[in-house]
């Protein structure tokens, strides 16, 4: 391998001795070069694979709410971010992103983005995002990365909610009467916010019935799905967050999150 740990030999076999002239161990040691190649790019997807692995959050139970959710990662590095889980004040946070970079480095830089939303469970929206801007900007650059991030944090006992968007852009509220609105942000994404301008939070009150749909982009390459406003349709012909769930997977092509190209992150939270 690079690092000069020796894993396996390359041979060829023949019924007859035969002695090899230069372009014939030229021509072997390409077939060698080439293999390293192969092990070493599976072994990378395989360490991204544990690691997307272990970004899954459990599920959670949310006082008066509903929290329905689907998150597949395909094995070559996906970049989405997602997050759910109770603060411990109570508090829900909800966290969804995107990663794009070259390669498995989509993947890798998501898992730091997710250790970074974690470790701010407990810290105020107005801190949050600045606080994992700060941590994560010099990763993304590095990369030539770019993020984005959908952050909520929701008092269960009022529906109250305060949230940032940072260049993410796709979260539609919608209400129990079927109206809607798209929750616009005009903060660029994670590293791009000129330190003198301070992002921007937003509030929204949850009430009876009300549906909040955040989603990454794979989610509008779906059949049917090319816009927010094709999804909060579906959300307006399902009778719940565990309906529309079950939709969207079955629009999914097989195999999304095994193998294939896609990421498909979603996440709906209702106030029953």
């Amino acid at each position: 391998m690079v690092d000069g740990t020796r894993v396996g030999t390359l041979c060829i076999m023949d019924a007859k001795p035969r002695e090899f002239g230069v372009d014939e161990l030229a021509l072997l040691g390409d077939l060698a070069r080439w293999a390293e190649r192969e092990l070493g790019e599976a072994m990378d997807r395989g360490r991204t694979r544990m690691a997307l692995d272990g970004l899954a959050p459990e599920p959670v139970e949310v006082l008066g709410h509903s929290l329905d959710v689907l998150a597949a990662q395909h094995d070559a590095g996906g970049g989405d971010v997602a997050d759910w889980r109770v603060a411990p004040d109570g508090a829900l946070h909800v966290t969804v992103g995107r990663v794009t970079a070259a390669g498995p480095a989509s993947g890798l830089l998501a898992a730091a983005v997710h250790g970074a939303v974690v470790a701010r469970t407990g810290t105020a929206m107005q801190d949050a995002i600045g606080g994992l801007e700060a941590q994560i900007t010099a990763d993304l650059s590095a990369a030539d990365a770019v993020g984005s991030l959908f952050h909520l944090r929701l008092d269960p006992t009022t529906g109250h909610a305060d949230f940032g968007d940072a260049g993410h852009g796709l979260a539609v509220l919608v209400r129990a009467d079927g109206t809607g609105r798209t929750l616009h942000s005009l903060d660029l994404p994670l590293g791009l916010q000129p330190p003198s301008i301070p992002r921007s939070p937003g509030v929204l009150e949850l009430g009876p019935g009300d549906r909040l749909v955040v989603c990454t982009q794979g989610v509008l390459t779906l059949d049917g799905l090319r816009h927010l406003d094709d999804l909060a349709d579906l959300v307006r012909s399902t009778s719940d967050g565990a309906a529309v769930v079950e939709r969207v997977r079955a629009l999914m092509p097989e195999g999304v999150g095994v193998g294939v190209g896609v990421d498909v992150t979603l996440v709906v939270l209702t106030r029953r």
